[in-house]
């Protein structure tokens, strides 16, 4: 026959735990399942001046309503959590009884014991955003239909908030963006530059209507100077340097052929000839 498991406080009261937080937080119509009618809970505020003030609901309708008007839908973090088994809750004569059916010395059974459970951790309350530290303490009850247990007893204490998670944060401005990094000739990022104002730009013998890129600039009156008639040069410019002067333009020397020469000479030779040949006549 195999032996019967048996269950410590801590397994069964961190197994409670899970399941009572989460219907608090999501499911809060739920809340009243875990109370009978001799069960009380006990919720604990600071009050307006500070002081906690507490109240007290009977029953699991009391119960409801209490939790529906203090901390509904509450989200809560544990950060620690104790259990231990309590008292038996079953009579004297129930247990003589058990005792002599068993045909052993008297002993309470574990699911005639009580446990006792206290949760600490962190809770935000329905319509804030700030975290406040709470302690809780359950007395659970054995039942037999059906077999498990129920809240007993339950005293919620939530304290005030700390002042530094109340205080608002102060918003930070972001920063300016950083100046890319100009690359080297070899391809390494540099320092950042720091970036210059765009310089201004003076429009400077520009023809009349022109305009440079960007802002509109007034082109500035063109001078005009007066021109010799004979020359066609500026007058300033013809007194005020010396005129290279001109050579004298020779015409160009013919070339004798010399061939001409010879002809010449020729017919000058048979011209004496004839004279000469007249006179002897």
């Amino acid at each position: 026959m195999a032996a019967q498991t048996t269950l410590t406080a801590f397994w069964v009261a961190d197994e409670f735990k899970k399941k009572y937080y989460d219907v608090l937080g999501n499911n809060p119509r739920l809340f009243m399942r875990f109370f009978k009618e001799d069960s009380t809970l006990t919720v604990v505020l600071p009050g307006a001046d500070g002081q906690p003030q507490a109240r007290t609901a009977e029953g699991p309708e009391g119960i409801q309503q209490l939790m529906q008007s203090t901390v509904p839908s509450a989200k809560v973090a544990v950060e620690a959590l104790q259990a231990q088994y309590g008292v038996s809750t079953a009579s004297p004569d129930q247990q003589a009884a058990a005792a002599a059916a068993a045909g052993a010395a008297p002993k309470p059974s574990v699911m005639d014991r009580v446990i006792v459970m206290h949760v600490v951790g962190r809770v935000v309350l329905h319509g804030e955003r700030v975290e406040r530290r709470f302690s809780q303490v359950f007395c659970l009850a054995p039942q037999t239909n059906p077999k498990g247990y129920y809240v007993r007893n339950d005293i919620l204490t939530v304290h005030a908030p700390d002042a530094a998670a109340a205080a608002p944060r102060p918003q930070q401005q972001p920063a300016p963006p950083a100046a890319a990094a100009a690359p080297l000739a070899n391809g390494v990022p540099g320092a950042p530059q720091q970036q210059l104002p765009p310089p201004q730009l003076v429009a400077l013998g520009l023809p009349p209507g022109a305009q440079l890129p960007g802002a509109p600039v007034a082109a500035l009156p063109r001078a005009h100077l007066p021109v010799a008639a004979a020359t066609g040069v500026p007058i300033a410019v013809a007194q005020g340097v010396p005129r290279p002067r001109r050579r004298p333009q020779q015409p160009p020397q013919q070339c004798r052929s010399p061939y001409s020469s010879s002809s010449s000479s020729s017919s000058s030779s048979s011209q004496k000839r004839s004279r000469l040949s007249r006179q002897q006549r």
